[in-house]
């Protein structure tokens, strides 16, 4: 993702407000400029239309969650649980990205934003299931020596990272659906926290 410059992020920021508020309809240029009490000709400036602000809002969670995915032997479960934590505390801290998560479920009428959500589902279960295959590589706890011979302690990583994405975003839709009352980061880590002691189990069949 590009760097945004620091009015653009205030954009982003506003129009994230927004869709939280009134959903993906409720977003306009036009509606974003009165918000930002600006005109529209000021906001075009900045970005070309509207699905110019949705991608940059699909790179601020990207880059906020799974670009820090570890992929070598930093690769463990503990390693994995903080990256969510990671995520769980953003989207506690603004629940309003929380819409950014389900912005595919928008797409279908916007062949480009279609096209840009789904190479990131694509990209993101990529990065997980490559950290799932170092696990495999190195071992759950990273510790395998380099030239020994790894353990085929994680069976499938493809879906495993398929479980696991399907899963949080599970989590998240009925935390939305809640209205956000509950504890996302709790009941995400249990998630987390399940399909680790289920590859550790794994682990263990494999070895005893």
């Amino acid at each position: 993702m590009r760097d945004l410059t620091d009015r653009q992020r205030q954009i982003v920021d506003h129009a994230i407000e927004m869709i939280g508020e009134g959903g993906l309809s409720g977003l306009t240029m036009r509606r974003l400029s009165e918000r930002l009490g600006v005109t529209e000709p000021a906001l075009y400036r900045h970005f070309e239309n509207k699905t110019a602000i949705l991608a940059a809002m699909l790179g601020v969670l990207e880059a906020e969650t799974y670009e820090r995915l570890p992929f070598d032997q930093t690769a463990t479960p503990d390693a994995l649980a903080a990256h969510f934590d990671r995520l769980f505390a953003l989207l506690t801290e603004r629940p309003a990205l929380a819409t950014v998560v389900f912005l595919d479920e928008f797409a279908t009428t916007d062949p480009e934003l279609k096209s840009m959500v789904s190479e990131l589902l694509a990209k993101n279960r990529e990065r997980l299931a490559t950290a799932f295959s170092a696990m495999r590589t190195h071992g759950l706890d990273g510790a395998v020596p380099v030239g020994a011979t790894p353990p085929s302690s994680i069976p499938d990583p493809d879906s495993l990272a398929t479980l696991l994405l399907g899963g949080v975003r599970l989590v998240v839709r009925e935390w939305r659906l809640d209205g956000c009352r509950w504890d996302l980061a709790e009941r995400g880590r249990r998630l987390v926290a399940a399909l680790t002691t289920t590859m550790s189990g794994a682990a263990g069949a494999i070895g005893a």
